[in-house]
């Protein structure tokens, strides 16, 4: 599931990064522009994804390499047209493992 939001603020210090960086669901942020990279990504990204943080943060493209081919172009419509996006976009993404 992809949760599109423009204003990360009230997320993005105190108890609140502490709920996230504990959450057992994949939350993460992406910059689109000036070039596409995650700002955030917390640590249950290892166990859904099978790819760490910091390798998510290193090289975006994993991430969007490893959506189902299928389900890529909605994907991309999604974060190309974040300010009108009215529910979340429900996803399959490929784990490191198969």
């Amino acid at each position: 599931m992809l949760v599109v939001s423009l204003d990360p603020g009230p997320w993005s210090g105190g108890d609140a990064a502490l709920l996230l960086d504990h959450s057992q669901d994949l939350v993460f942020s992406v910059r689109l522009q000036p070039t596409y990279s995650f700002r955030y990504v917390n640590a249950a990204s290892t166990p859904i994804t099978g790819y760490g943080p910091d390798e998510l943060r290193a090289d975006p493209s994993i991430f969007t390499e490893a959506i189902h081919p299928d389900d890529r172009a909605l994907v991309g419509t999604a974060l190309s047209d974040a300010r009108r996006l009215e529910a979340p976009v429900i996803f399959r993404f490929r784990h490191r493992g198969g």
